[in-house]
């Protein structure tokens, strides 16, 4: 197993010998009510007079609702669907005397007991990883309303003020260097919450936190008794198989919370716990971008019915849709209007507005890791990746995610390393576009080191200073390693889990990637809300962008060059600066003399950033060096430089620059 369409599906059903016949269990307690019935709105939920469930029988037999309480291994009641409450193959009722909280539920068609595929809390998985819960029975929790939002709502960010910050809620926190209390839980990522405002982070997407089956398990036949052909000479149990499924692509109850990913908190339970963290979020000012995974047998309206919830539910300020490339109905909802929806791609959308979408792929992280490692033929596509802000969709550039190299895997191996999990390195992309530089692996030498560091901080300026919206996967601002596993899928140890124990390079690193964010705050040419043209419409000087050579206003495109200027002309930013900035790239493996364009009198150029300079390489504007050479420059193999103009700076006169 390579992909995540691929992970066997968790168990949703359980089949059991014949559970005692209705009459036998307590149900004084419990009372069918009338009322107006919505079988429509699957599930379980509060109404005035009782509880209302709804569920669906595709066998045709009436249901049973089976109660338990919390430690009752066998139903306290079970009470039928009336066989006049049928709305198809959907079956509703109305039961009064319910305690939310303290008791749970699951159904029974014939011999098949079953949990509520809509249910909203899941009861029986609650430690990750454990096996215990495959030969028992998930019940399913009510959803009460006693969460006090304080007044939340979602943030509403438009797309170009996202720096987004992608991770796994268990793996963001797991590892012991964490230092938090509730480690891999949405608890442990609560306490992180200063360190994302102080990277500069204003959204977290979140991998898949619905409740999946991590322990892949098969149905196999158990024989019993000594007559092997007797009936129920058989039973069915579930066995563990293959590796643990840590990711979370993979079918799962979506409306349900993972509580494996609770933190066992007395008095809150793990949706209470998730709403929290959202609340937290959004009082530092992170948006909350939930992933949920659609396996693709999934109904366009379960979809709908989804995305709606955890919008609603859960105050999310976006939704990636996964397993499915794109889901166009959604496009168009009206309660998800203000919802920002991330997908693969949106071709097939109504006519209308459509601000609130985005569009998620690998497209930036191909074109620019190949130019990126000096192909042949890579410019056009690197101007489209840094100019590329779709007039009525946003886009999400990225570098490394986690399905394939990390940051730093990226710039450390030539080939996949997926050995740990069992298949023969058989699984996994082949075609990671990454170059070792030199060496494969790890490596003791300080000039392969110094490339590397040099590659990520290109790698990242790449991201930063290119429009659309920015993705930083957890770990790569701080050089996490996954020692050149490109699928890991299935590894729930220190290979996924983030160290924070700091290495000198991830801590220059992260705060490089720090500035880069900052800068890009506080400079809104980079993250424009509209795209830039490259004429000067308002007879500014010159246009909002240009592309240039070594020489300037002369793009050079042939298939062996590899340097590239890109000019910005600030004034037509909003709000307007009186900067201009170009970005030099020269991803060649030999040094590259630049001419730089001509700048009004009295005007020189900063230099912001320069890649392969030893610490400091990025300045603060006022702290960032004058050129010597306002004419010319020298950008050194494989760099990225940022120059800045400010005006009132004359540059350096001829006569007192430094020889080379």
């Amino acid at each position: 197993m390579s992909d995540k369409d691929q992970n066997l599906h968790p168990k949703k059903e359980l089949t059991t010998t014949p559970a005692p016949e209705p009459e036998k269990r307590r149900t004084s307690a419990f009372k069918l009510i009338p009322g107006r019935l919505r079988p429509e709105i699957m599930g379980a939920s509060i109404v005035e007079n009782g509880i209302h469930f709804s569920v669906e029988s595709p066998d045709g037999q009436p249901p049973v609702l089976l109660l338990y309480t919390k430690q009752s291994g066998e139903p306290v009641a079970e009470i039928p669907f009336p066989p006049e409450n049928r709305f198809g193959t959907v079956y509703a009722m109305i039961v009064k005397g319910i305690r939310p909280g303290r008791h749970f539920y699951a159904f029974r068609s014939g011999n098949r007991i079953f949990c509520d595929p809509y249910a909203r809390l899941v009861l029986g998985r609650e430690k990750f990883g454990d096996t215990a819960h495959l030969t028992g029975l998930l019940k399913a929790g009510l959803l009460t309303e006693d969460f006090d939002w304080e007044g939340d709502r979602p943030l509403r960010k438009g797309f170009d003020e996202l720096v987004i910050y992608r991770l796994h809620v268990r793996g963001f926190t797991a590892h012991p260097s964490s230092r938090v209390k509730g480690r891999g839980t949405f608890h442990g990522l609560i306490q992180k919450i200063p360190y994302l405002k102080e990277l500069g982070i204003t959204a977290v997407e979140l991998m898949p936190v619905t409740e999946f089956e991590e322990v892949q398990s098969v149905m196999i036949r158990q024989s019993q008794g000594e007559n092997k052909n007797a009936p129920g000479s058989f039973r069915l149990t579930r066995i563990p198989v293959g590796q643990i499924n840590y990711w979370g692509y993979a079918p799962s109850f979506l409306f349900a919370p993972k509580s494996a990913y609770h933190s066992h908190a007395e008095g809150r339970n793990q949706s209470q716990e998730l709403k929290e963290l959202v609340k937290a979020l959004h009082q530092n000012q992170i948006e909350v971008i939930f992933e949920l995974y659609f396996p693709p047998e999934t109904s366009d309206i379960q979809v709908l019915e989804t995305l709606r919830f955890w919008a609603l539910e859960y105050h999310a300020d976006g939704l990636h849709i996964s397993g499915r490339s794109m889901f166009p109905a959604a496009a168009g909802d009206p309660f998800l209007a203000d919802t920002k929806l991330f997908a693969t791609g949106w071709e097939h959308v109504p006519d209308g507005s459509h601000g609130h979408l985005a569009q998620y792929h690998d497209g930036f992280l191909a074109d620019m890791r190949r130019f990126l490692k000096g192909d042949e033929g890579q410019l056009e596509s690197a101007v489209f990746r840094t100019r590329q802000n779709p007039e009525h969709m946003a886009v999400v550039n990225y570098m490394a995610h986690s399905n394939g190299f990390t940051l730093w895997d990226m710039v450390s191996y030539d080939q996949k390393h997926n050995e740990a999990n069992g298949e023969q390195n058989h699984d996994g992309t082949d075609c990671n576009h990454s170059w070792n530089c030199g060496i494969e692996g790890e490596t003791r030498s300080k000039a392969i080191l110094r490339l590397r560091k040099n590659q990520v901080r290109n790698a990242l300026a790449m991201v930063f200073l290119s429009q659309g919206v920015p993705l930083l996967e957890a770990g790569d601002e701080c050089c996490h390693t996954k020692k050149g596993n490109n699928n890991t899928y299935c590894q729930d140890n220190d290979l996924s889990w983030l160290n924070w124990r700091r290495t000198k390079n991830g801590e220059e690193i992260r705060r490089f990637a720090a500035y880069l964010i900052r800068l890009r705050r506080e400079h809104a040419i980079f993250r424009s809300k509209t795209p830039l043209s490259a004429i000067d419409s308002q007879n500014r000087g010159c246009p909002p962008v240009s592309v240039h050579g070594t020489n300037p206003w002369k793009p050079e495109f042939e298939p062996y060059r590899r340097q590239l200027g890109i000019l910005y002309n600030a004034a037509y930013a909003q709000p307007p600066e009186d900067h201009m900035f170009y970005v030099l790239y020269n991803m060649h493996w030999t040094d590259q003399e630049f001419c730089l364009p001509h700048l009004p009198e009295q005007t020189s150029w900063r230099m912001l950033i320069h890649t392969t300079k030893a610490a400091p390489n990025c300045y603060e504007a006022a702290e960032a060096p004058v050129l010597e050479d306002h004419e010319t420059i020298m950008v050194p193999a494989r760099t990225i430089i940022l120059l800045m103009s400010e005006a009132g700076t004359p540059p350096c006169p001829p006569e007192q620059r430094k020889s080379p």
